[in-house]
């Protein structure tokens, strides 16, 4: 789901009286006092939704575990920063936002992102170790987002083998 904030660009008269009977609501187009004692309003906006937010500028962001020891995985070992940054034009910088990773959830823990190699997944966290969820969206602010990590995860009853392995995912950011 996708928010966005609306920026409305009103456009009244001055001078104009308002009864105290009148109320101005933001889906009225107008208001007419009905005992004709007051001056029509007409109300006109524009709805604009500000540009979405880019994250990395658009380019790819890597994550780079060089070479792992099938034995020494244990969701501790092999943890990499994932560098990346978010720019979002018409926002201002406290404002809160939500980050996702989107993608295929590992088959033995769907809070995992899947690989190309069956029983091992990549755990995603946040700072300070706090799991984000393949899917699931985080409460951000644009002044402080959080560091992201990769972390591989062997499945418990998993004998891997020897080889490369893949994952890839989404990361967005939307408004709140």
């Amino acid at each position: 789901m996708k928010y966005s904030a609306l920026y409305l660009i009103l456009i009244a008269a001055i001078g104009v009286q308002f009864p105290a009977q009148a109320a101005v609501s933001p889906v009225v187009s107008s208001v007419l006092n009905t005992d004709n004692t007051g001056t029509k309003i007409n109300i006109t906006a524009t709805i604009i939704a500000p540009p979405p937010c880019k994250v990395n500028a658009g380019r790819d962001i890597e994550v780079d575990f060089g070479q792992i020891g099938i034995n020494k995985i244990d969701g501790v070992n092999f943890k990499k920063k994932i560098d990346y940054n978010v720019t979002c034009e018409i926002v201002h910088d406290s404002r809160q936002l939500k980050l996702k990773v989107t993608g295929t959830a590992a088959n033995f823990d769907t809070k995992l992102l899947n690989t190309t190699v069956t029983g091992l997944g990549i755990r995603l966290e946040s700072s300070p170790s706090q799991q984000i969820e393949v899917n699931k969206a985080i409460d951000v602010t644009l002044n402080k987002l959080p560091e992201l990590y990769a972390i591989p995860i062997k499945n418990a009853s998993a004998v891997l083998s020897e080889g490369d392995f893949t994952s890839s995912a989404t990361l967005q950011v939307d408004y709140l």
